[in-house]
């Protein structure tokens, strides 16, 4: 935990959320500022600032969660679908460093943007990357 967190205040009850799902692992809350209505946060109870130091352990209870929550949009919201994400780093948009999992109900015409843009990049860039990607790195 770090005491200056604000997801670590969330999970120590310091600071009051709407809690929809609490385990050892994490907590479930709904954001106070959402991109559309039923926005849920999955929040690790480990402080931890990338999902890539989440355990293996912890990433299975968290997509359980993530499921539950997709139907629960459905039946309880009647969303159409939802989208899932997780920012890590600055920049890709992460506000506090402490890993969050957003999971978020949507509707026809809901006006939420979350379309990634493609961009040109050629297939020799593209087959270097392959190359990197498949041989073992050194760490």
């Amino acid at each position: 935990m770090d005491e200056n967190c604000l997801f670590c205040k969330i999970i120590n009850k310091e600071i009051p959320s709407f809690i929809i799902n609490e385990t050892k692992t994490f907590i479930t809350v709904l954001d106070i500022n959402p991109a559309n209505l039923g926005h849920c946060l999955i929040i690790p109870k480990e402080h931890v600032p990338f999902s890539s130091m989440i355990t293996k352990e912890v990433y299975n209870e968290i997509s359980k969660e993530i499921k539950r929550l997709s139907v629960l949009f459905l039946r309880v919201l009647k969303s159409r679908g939802s989208s899932m994400f997780i920012a890590n780093g600055g920049v890709a948009g992460q506000r506090v460093p402490h890993c969050v999992i957003h999971v978020i109900p949507r509707y026809l015409e809901d006006g939420l943007n979350l379309n990634i843009q493609a961009n040109e990049i050629s297939e020799e860039e593209i087959k270097e990357v392959y190359a990197k990607f498949i041989t073992p790195q050194k760490e």
